[in-house]
């Protein structure tokens, strides 16, 4: 799912070893529970309450009732959005590698853009070097965005949108948020990477139609696909931590994608809005949002942040000659399984790598979720402690 690697994924795998990332790149992305449950039905096996709520957690879902029939949903439309991606990316591939090695090369690169994986076969041109030979390339760009964009908008916005028409007035308030919220980021944080390298050697050698893709290409898959048109080693300062808030936010809840997800940004700056207006409720399209709701994102912004910072201190500390941005950059491509790097991945250490596979784990496995199994529950109590004022800012 992250695509953080030490190894070029075409020079160093044979075609059994880059099926077996296709096929773990498929569980990542649309969740374990959803291929268990599809075992579970071509078994014609009883589907139970427990493997239900599962499912719900695993791909957000706000009540049990339909689980099943949301698992179809998910299964059809990953295969058919994935299908049409592979289709149109074979135009491109196959007549320059011939039919079977384009068609591989096609379904491979439409399923890790879908599943907001980040693994590449470029490494038959130049190892390394992700998608950067085809910055200028807008047919093959616009399709790996296309396929990053609708894995990262997650399955229940998908269901919201078909059933309404496409109608924005109509979908639910989720869905609504994650839509204009992913539209702020992507075209925001295009126009900010634009902006930011103007001046940059390697940027200025690119036409305008050039700079326009690698800005949108690079705000896309910063929100955890981890796919790069331009060398990010070379890019600005402020475009690498430009990027590093963006690999935090993520995609959305329910998704292929990783990170902190766009709805606990929304509601994060929602209540900034509500405390700097002096208002009571945290609202929303003209929806009130529950203080529960504000406190797990709360929660779960903290342990991403903190997560992070806590192993890029330590990979700064043990490691000669990276600094701490460069070792924050690596940590949070790692919790927000994005797989972007400074180039710095083959050179750690074991003790950094270890750091790293745990980062990634934690990021996927859900901060509330892993909080959740560490922690006891509480006895709910009828009593209460009384309230105090508590003066903060």
């Amino acid at each position: 799912m992250t695509g953080l690697i030490r190894f070029d994924t075409f020079q160093t795998w044979t075609f059994f070893g880059q099926l077996v990332l296709v096929i773990l790149m498929e569980i990542g992305g649309v969740g374990f529970m959803t291929f268990a449950i599809v075992l579970m039905m071509a078994a014609k096996q009883r589907i139970g309450l427990h493997s239900r709520r599962l499912q719900q957690d695993s791909i957000a879902a706000p009540v049990v009732g339909g689980i099943v029939r949301m698992t179809r949903f998910v299964v059809k439309g990953t295969a058919i959005v994935e299908g049409i991606g592979a289709l149109l990316l074979s135009f491109y591939f196959v007549p320059r590698q011939g039919f079977w090695n384009g068609i591989w090369t096609s379904v491979f690169h439409s399923v890790s853009a879908f599943c907001n994986a980040g693994f590449d076969l470029m490494g038959r041109y130049a190892p390394g070097s992700s998608l950067i030979l085809l910055e200028n390339n807008w047919y093959v760009v616009v399709i790996i965005m296309a396929l990053i964009t609708i894995g990262g908008l997650g399955f229940l916005v998908w269901k919201d949108l078909i059933a309404h028409r496409f109608h924005f007035r109509n979908l639910s308030l989720h869905s609504k948020i994650v839509i204009v919220t992913s539209c702020i980021m992507t075209f925001g944080g295009a126009l900010c990477i634009y902006l930011l390298e103007i001046g940059n050697a390697d940027f200025e050698s690119l036409s305008v139609s050039g700079k326009i893709a690698g800005s949108l290409f690079q705000s896309v898959t910063s929100r955890t696909a981890g796919f790069c048109t331009m060398n990010l080693g070379r890019m600005s300062t402020a475009s690498q931590f430009l990027m590093i808030l963006l690999m935090l936010c993520g995609g959305s809840p329910g998704s292929t994608a990783g990170g902190m997800k766009t709805t606990t940004v929304a509601v994060l700056f929602l209540s900034v809005r509500t405390t700097a207006k002096h208002r009571k409720r945290v609202e929303a399209f003209h929806r009130s949002i529950e203080p529960e709701v504000i406190n797990t994102a709360a929660t779960v912004a903290i342990l991403y942040a903190f997560s992070a910072i806590a192993v890029a201190m330590v990979i700064s500390s043990v490691e000669n000659g990276i600094d701490f941005q460069t070792a924050f950059f690596e940590s949070v491509s790692a919790v927000a399984t994005v797989g972007s790097t400074l180039g710095i991945t083959s050179k750690l250490g074991m003790l950094s790598k270890l750091l790293l596979c745990g980062l990634m784990i934690f990021g996927r496995s859900g901060t509330v979720t892993v909080l959740t199994a560490m922690t006891r529950k509480d006895k709910n109590t009828a009593s209460r402690f009384p309230d105090e004022e508590v003066s903060v800012g």
